[in-house]
């Protein structure tokens, strides 16, 4: 959810990222999946009958996500550290 937060459909997946190195299903699956679909269906703004469609966003998506909160984890921002933590915990 965060990478659909923070990026766009055109957003561009840096060439250190690979879409294809990872199983999806073991990141997000059932009511988290269907939830993230249609997010996505809403940033295209259009129907999509081709599942591959949808998945090649998602996984481009997640990527995106993670690489900003790794990267935020990585900062010296204690403040985000501690908000997160309780972000996570609360979940």
């Amino acid at each position: 959810m965060h990478g659909i937060e923070n990026h766009s459909v055109s957003s561009v997946l840096p060439t250190e990222l690979s879409s294809s190195a990872w199983d999806m299903g073991s990141i997000i699956n059932g009511n988290d999946y269907l939830l993230a679909k249609h997010l996505i269906i809403n940033e295209l703004q259009e129907e999509i009958d081709d599942e591959k469609v949808v998945r090649d966003h998602m996984k481009r998506f997640i990527e995106l996500g993670v690489k900003d909160i790794a990267s935020l984890l990585e900062s010296d921002d204690a403040i985000f550290e501690e908000e997160f933590l309780i972000k996570l915990l609360s979940v």
